[in-house]
């Protein structure tokens, strides 16, 4: 009887369940790394806001110390104020309620403001420069730190400049001119010895006239329209008579003019056409108190003109009488 023979073949190789640790792991790890990447970026954004934040403020503190100080500047160069002048100056600014020592003389000078800002910690460095009159420089350089002498070690600190530059109006110079030659329109009053007394307000050759002796004859004139600005200086007084003597018996007439009854002359005129000038540019008639031009107005205003010799009879004429105002106005 044969028997059957069963063989039986076996491997090396062996059969093992897979785990899920080792992926959990790692997902773990990509999304802890995602969360700190993004946190790092939120993070790094928020710095730099802070930080740009901290500059601007520092930013407009260095800026509003600079314009402080150039605002101070110019309410010193003001003309009634005598810090920036050649001579006499007062070696000081006032400003924010208080005042600052001013450095260096004409043409340039530089001076500190301290305690500027919000916390006080603020400055500015100022420089006026006038070296090319009219024009004036004015630079301010301003901090958002800096101690009185505006001086600071700190990696905070920020600067900012202001440069004004500008041409100052020159102070007024008065100008001298005049009303040129007026001539009356209107006669006062005269006394009845005058013939033809509404003459003498041109140069014609049409007379007013007077036979005199002894006493003295009298007439005036009014409404010069010298038309003066207010306020103008009254400089000088010129008055122009233009007369025809004759039957003088060899005695000069003798003619005193009077201006307002404030302004006196005398003057003798001969025989013949004459021109006879009273005055001059720089001359006020000696009178008893100062010139305005309210004086000239035509409501205001007369030439009283007396005319005798005091001995002698005579016949006078009077063609033309003319009054130059000399002033300055600013």
């Amino acid at each position: 009887m044969k028997h059957k023979t069963k063989t039986k073949y076996t491997t090396g190789y062996k059969l093992h369940a897979t785990s899920s640790k080792g992926f959990v792991i790692l997902f773990v790890v990509v999304i802890s790394s995602i969360i700190l990447a993004v946190t790092l970026s939120i993070a790094n954004i928020a710095l730099k806001e802070i930080k740009f934040s901290t500059s601007a403020k520092d930013t407009n503190e260095a800026f509003f110390a600079a314009d402080t100080g150039a605002e101070c500047a110019l309410f010193n160069n003001k003309s009634t104020s005598n810090s920036f002048v050649q001579t006499g100056g007062s070696g000081i600014v006032t400003c924010l309620g208080g005042t600052f020592t001013l450095n260096g003389a004409y043409p340039s000078w530089n001076f500190v403001l301290s305690g500027l800002g919000n916390g006080e910690q603020g400055c500015a460095k100022v420089t006026v420069n006038k070296s090319a009159a009219p024009t004036t420089v004015v630079t301010s350089k301003g901090y958002n730190i800096g101690d009185v002498s505006c001086l600071s070690s700190s990696s905070n600190r920020v600067e900012r400049e202001l440069q004004l530059t500008f041409i100052e109006n020159s102070p007024a110079v008065p100008v001298a001119t005049s009303t040129g030659a007026k001539s009356p329109s209107v006669n006062g009053i005269y006394d009845g010895q005058w013939y033809s007394a509404n003459k003498g307000f041109a140069l014609d050759n049409d007379y007013a006239y007077i036979e005199y002796s002894a006493p003295y004859r009298s007439i005036d004139f009014k409404a010069f329209g010298f038309g003066i600005p207010s306020g103008a200086s009254i400089t000088g007084i010129v008055v122009k008579l233009s007369t025809n003597n004759d039957n003088m018996y060899d005695v000069d007439g003798s003619w005193n003019v009077v201006l307002n009854g404030k302004g006196f002359k005398s003057t003798t005129i001969g025989a013949g056409i004459l021109e006879t000038t009273l005055g001059a540019p720089n001359d006020l008639w000696g009178a008893y108190s100062a010139w305005t031009d309210t004086d000239f107005a035509d409501a205001t205003f007369q030439v009283y003109i007396e005319v005798g010799d005091g001995v002698q009879d005579g016949i006078a004429k009077l063609d033309w009488v003319n009054v130059m105002v000399y002033y300055t106005v600013f």
